[in-house]
């Protein structure tokens, strides 16, 4: 049987719950927080944009930039394209439309080769208007990638899986971290805390732990780290199965602070391990090595890799 801990203060995610919730912090170091009729559409907007993937931010970037220069095309035929000047001879629907996107392309990017032109007051307003919306457009997208590039942001890869392995005659808990990219962190600190779920007067009531690592500061970051949190008397995870961690809502939340040398600000990165994703009795493989030429190599595949003890 576990000895009674004493649980630390709620570090802000909330003790009292009138039903079952998700895991605390998601894989991707989200929280499991949504919150209703809040914030500022137009910033959180822009936080979005910032913090959305490469590829579905390039993705939105050329996709709107074709849909705006479709539906000024259209406008374009609507009024006729004889209000557009110096369009070779037309044979189809599709050569109309082609034309007009390209007299589009042209005026919102303010490249005007000068073959085609607007004539009258009706065309010259809106190639105008679009004129202007492209300009707009494109500081926009400046800014945003501008906002991207500066923004630092750790990429930390964590091993899948979290061991209780044995460890100085005892057993710990232990995970594995790397830096995915090659930049260059330092004074690495790690915060770790163990969740679990009771029932306390006819509602559920979250306790947190947290656990005191071997290890808990690198001065450089360069390799793979192991941290451990050995498993004695005074833990909160101790005498405790896979079964009971899972029976308790038991989850493993990580925080990770560093120096970015790169961009000369600190930066942070969150985990956290559920009880399914806790493994006994298994140890990880090493993960570097030296080669010919004295180089160390982390080899980050391996990351995750375990064998039994």
């Amino acid at each position: 049987m576990a000895k009674q801990q004493t649980s630390t203060s709620d570090p802000g995610l909330g003790q009292k719950y009138l039903g079952k919730s998700k895991r605390v912090i998601n894989r991707d170091g989200t929280f499991n927080v949504r919150r209703d009729h809040t914030g500022d559409f137009f910033r959180d907007s822009y936080k979005w944009l910032i913090e959305m993937s490469w590829p579905k931010f390039l993705g939105l970037i050329f996709g709107l930039y074709f849909l705006v220069n479709a539906f000024f095309s259209l406008i374009y035929l609507a009024i006729g394209l004889d209000s557009l000047q110096g369009l070779p001879p037309i044979d189809t629907g599709l050569d109309a439309f082609l034309y007009a996107f390209y007299f589009s392309v042209q005026t919102f990017t303010t490249v005007g080769y000068g073959a085609i032109s607007p004539v009258g007051h009706l065309a010259g307003l809106i190639s105008s208007f679009e004129a202007l919306l492209g300009l707009m457009g494109f500081a926009l997208a400046t800014g945003l990638l501008y906002g991207r590039f500066s923004h630092p942001q750790a990429k930390i890869g964590f091993s899948q899986i979290a061991l209780v392995t044995p460890f100085r005659d005892q057993t710990a808990l232990m995970f594995r971290i790397v830096n995915l990219r090659h930049n260059i962190l330092m004074e690495m600190e790690a915060t770790v805390m163990y969740k679990y779920e009771v029932m306390n007067e006819g509602h559920i009531e979250r306790r947190y732990h947290r656990l005191p690592l071997t290890l808990d500061k690198v001065t450089f970051f360069p390799m793979n780290w192991t941290l451990v949190h050995p498993i004695d008397s005074e833990s909160p995870l101790y005498g405790l199965s896979a079964e009971d961690v899972t029976k308790n809502g038991g989850e493993i939340l990580v925080l990770l602070k560093g120096f970015d040398e790169s961009f000369g600000q600190t930066v942070y990165t969150r985990y956290s391990y559920t009880a399914e994703e806790i493994e006994f009795g298994r140890q990880f493989e090493r993960m570097f090595y030296t080669n010919e030429v004295g180089d160390v190599v982390v080899e980050t595949a391996k990351l995750s890799k375990t064998k039994s003890i």
